[in-house]
């Protein structure tokens, strides 16, 4: 199945700046034995960045057949996308770790060596930033999204909401202040962070 949607996306490949590579990587932990091998293919065109790879495990000399057991695993060879079009940006791939106000500043701290295929979009204008944001489409740890709105400059408000599908939904409401010059920004505000069932923080 991936080997098909790599074959698929050749003919637009000839119209890109094409780059590839490999990797081996090797390592040990007790008795245990872990190999990798990695390769991957990244094209740009005008507004448009893609990545593709695709990888092979070994535990203890095994191929993890795990990682390629469906045809939804498919997902896992979108590395990297990012796309604009005037104020609206989309990116997908391995989006970890997320940024979302307060609420989401680096997850999934346990080791992890799947990859997590997450999509995230944007739409900016002069005064108002949206993003919307999910890091694995096949396994959600986040679902998230953010608005800040700049109501009367240098004053803003921003809200975001963050939640984890099988724990926890937080929300995030605050005001800020902006100013700065050409080499220099400066940002004050304060928030308050309310984690449904479990209270809120002011930060």
């Amino acid at each position: 199945m991936r080997l098909a949607l790599l074959l698929l996306a050749m003919p637009a490949l000839a119209h890109a700046d094409v780059g590839a590579s490999a990797a081996i990587g090797a390592g040990a932990q007790g008795d245990a034995t872990y190999g990798a091998l990695d390769v991957t293919l990244t094209a740009t065109w005008p507004g448009v960045r893609l990545g593709l790879g695709a990888r092979g495990v070994w535990d203890d000399g095994t191929f993890r057949r795990t990682d390629w057991s469906g045809p939804a695993d498919a997902l896992t060879i979108v590395r990297d996308v990012e796309a604009t079009w005037g104020p609206l940006a989309l990116a997908a791939g391995r989006l970890a770790p997320a940024h979302v106000g307060q609420l989401a500043d680096g997850y999934r701290a346990t080791l992890d060596d799947r990859w997590r295929t997450g999509v995230r979009a944007a739409a900016t204008t002069d005064d108002l930033a949206v993003t919307t944001e999910v890091d694995d489409v096949l396994d959600p740890a986040l679902l998230a999204a953010a608005m800040r709105y700049e109501f009367a400059k240098p004053w803003a408000m921003h809200a975001a909401i963050a939640s984890d599908p099988a724990h926890a939904t937080a929300l995030e409401a605050g005001i800020a202040y902006r100013t700065g010059s050409d080499h220099a920004r400066l940002d004050l505000g304060a928030s308050i962070v309310a984690e449904l069932g479990l209270g809120a923080s002011a930060v």
